[in-house]
């Protein structure tokens, strides 16, 4: 993903079919995992800090801005992708629909979640009490 994304800002010389598939790839790459869609937001940012910086400088030559513009719809698009995704799967439209399942299990680890039911048990008629 980070390997296709950093030969769309940075090749000078990608055929219009070489951009497609690389495209593709981070699209389908990003999706896999919500950490995939966070690094590549991560390196989209440096990538516009880099252009910030460079500007500055004469030694080095600046990122075209239409490569920057498109990874940062690729971006978008994979964000969306997903999201999409978790609604034609009947969830929401979020790109990470796990996050409480996550939650709980660290406050089970932590044993909060003991303490939690067993002080609000007896007034709730929560599932977990049962």
């Amino acid at each position: 993903m980070v390997l296709a994304l950093a030969l769309l800002l940075a090749c000078d010389e990608l055929s219009r079919s070489e951009v497609i598939v690389l495209a593709t790839l981070f699209v389908l790459s990003a999706s896999f995992h919500a950490g995939n869609l966070a690094t590549a937001v991560l390196v989209v940012a440096a990538a516009a800090a880099w252009q910030l910086l460079v500007r500055r400088s004469a030694t080095t030559p600046p990122l075209p801005r239409s490569r920057l513009t498109l990874a940062a719809a690729l971006v978008l698009g994979a964000w969306l992708f997903v999201s999409a995704t978790h609604v034609s799967f009947g969830s929401v439209f979020l790109p990470v629909r796990g996050a409480p399942a996550f939650i709980a299990g660290r406050m089970v680890e932590n044993g909060i979640m003991d303490r939690v039911l067993a002080e609000r048990c007896p007034d709730r008629h929560w599932k977990l009490c049962e």
